[in-house]
Order: structure tokens, then sequence, then C-alpha cells
């Protein structure tokens, strides 16, 4: 089975565990996506394959949440993505200003009605 993404040295993700011998996570046995952990070779399964539920639950535990305060945090809320738009919207425009000054003063240079200051 492929891995989902590029390669990692900590961490490797899959849709599903990749172990021939082993279905499911090795900490609740769910059919899930989740990552390998190439580094630790477990005693009962040829990798050591931790499922998302998992991995949501201990992220949780050691920044000191609730499982679905993250899911939500990581999924994004509509008002998250809205502020987000509105923001990228903004930038946007403020590029399009900064290239039209930057044609102007191109233009004046050019025109000769003002020299940029040399450093």
């Amino acid at each position: 089975m492929e891995p989902m993404n590029d390669y990692s040295e900590l961490a490797q993700p899959f849709k599903s565990n990749p172990d021939p011998t082993f279905a499911g996570c090795l900490n609740t046995n769910k059919e899930e996506q989740g990552v390998v952990f190439p580094g630790v070779t477990p005693l009962e399964a040829a990798y050591c394959y931790i499922g998302e539920s998992s991995l949501i639950e201990g992220l949780a535990a050691l920044y000191n949440t609730t499982p679905n305060k993250l899911k939500a945090f990581l999924s994004g809320s509509d008002s998250t993505k809205s502020e987000v738009a509105s923001l990228k919207a903004e930038v946007k425009a403020l590029k399009k200003q900064v290239a039209s000054y930057d044609a102007f003063k191109d233009a004046a240079e050019e025109a000769g009605l003002f020299v940029t200051k040399i450093k």
C-alpha cells in the first residue's frame, strides 16, 4: 500500500494499516486512516500504525483540550474560513495597489520626475 504523501522519517500517513498481518489501529483496532511510525517496531505487528482517532485523542491530551475542540480547530469553522477568505481578498487588493504604484514609480523615474534614493 502506498503512503498518502511524501516520505517522512518520523511519520508516514496511510489510508489504512499497511500491515498485512494486523488490521486497524494498534491502539483502538479501528480501521481508519492513520500514520506509521517507521522508527518504532511493535512486538505484535510489522508496523507501528496509529489511527486518526488515537492521534486526535493524544494531541488533545497533550494540549489540554477536548478531541471535539481539536477537530473543530483542525477543520476550521465557517467564521474562520470566511475571515481567511476576506483576508486573502484584502491581500490580493493590496498586491494590486503595490503593482500599480510600482508601475507609476517606474514611469516617473523614466520621465525624470523623481529619482529613487540610492543607499
